[in-house]
């Protein structure tokens, strides 16, 4: 727990700048957080407290986290990097695997910040492979669950300032329930690994039909089961090892991305309805 008066007051007001699309604006006030090989140019940094933490693997450290910026002392900024990791492993339990340094920094400070904003972070990276990779090559994003972080985030929605983290309707193609009445869109996910082992131009239908799927018939269908369901099937903690093949196929992963916008919708849903 952080109780250091110096690390209140330097983050009582913070902005945390993801990894994601979109021009960095920078506020006028308070602490400025990027993650990994997000940096802000000397010239734009003017007497602005900015923070770098990257995780161990970005930063060549056996340590999970590495955390760079102006800091009184180092005993503060042990601190503050004990308070990443001590959040990291309460956030795994949950999760299934090891979190996003996003949400571990979120996390963090939800506990001692007064006013958090966030920019440039979804918590949604594509799953979309590029057309020339090799199925040995995956995508570094893979080995979170994102559904299962924006699950998390969402007790926080109403305590941070994060635009983003809404996704709109008009996002979807919105057709009525009544009128696609093909099934349970989230038992046939949940159930796809168990009938389509291997690709096959079957498994690719079932894919393109579930990216199609209109909201409106997710929504139908949705329980919290099942969101938790279709969590475990969208990451791989250790890639190395055996991945789910639409993970690491090329023409597959084109279809990803729809498929998890739809349940992080669901989910978003739900959760303004309870």
């Amino acid at each position: 727990m952080i109780n250091n008066e110096e690390l209140l007051k330097k983050f009582n007001k913070v902005t945390i700048i993801g990894n994601g699309p979109g021009d960095i604006i920078l506020p006028n006030q308070g602490t400025v957080i990027t993650f990994n090989e997000t940096r802000i140019s000397s010239k734009d940094v003017g007497g602005r407290d900015i923070i770098n933490i990257s995780n161990g693997e970005v930063a060549c450290s056996n340590e999970p986290f590495t955390v760079s910026g102006k800091f009184i002392d180092t005993q503060d900024l042990e601190v503050f990097t004990k308070a990443l990791v001590e959040t990291a492993n309460l956030l795994k339990q949950q999760l299934s695997c090891w979190p996003s340094t996003g949400l571990v920094t979120l996390f963090t400070l939800e506990k001692i910040s007064k006013d958090i904003g966030v920019k440039r972070m979804t918590l949604l990276p594509s799953l979309k492979r590029r057309p020339q990779m090799r199925s040995s090559e995956y995508l570094p994003c893979m080995v979170h669950n994102w559904l299962g972080e924006r699950r998390l985030a969402m007790t926080l929605k109403d305590k941070v300032s994060w635009p983003e983290f809404v996704i709109p309707e008009n996002n979807f193609f919105t057709l009525e329930a009544e009128k696609w009445n093909f099934g349970c869109p989230f038992t046939m996910l949940i159930k796809f690994n168990e009938v389509y082992l291997d690709k096959s131009m079957k498994a690719i239908g079932v894919m393109r039909w579930l990216a199609f799927c209109p909201v409106l018939h997710w929504l139908k269908h949705v329980t919290q089961s099942k969101l938790l369901s279709c969590e475990k099937l969208f990451f791989n903690e250790e890639p190395d090892k055996d991945s789910f093949w639409y993970l690491i196929d090329n023409e597959a992963s084109t279809y990803l991305d729809p498929i998890r916008a739809h349940l992080a919708y669901c989910q978003y849903v739900k959760s303004e309805n309870q």
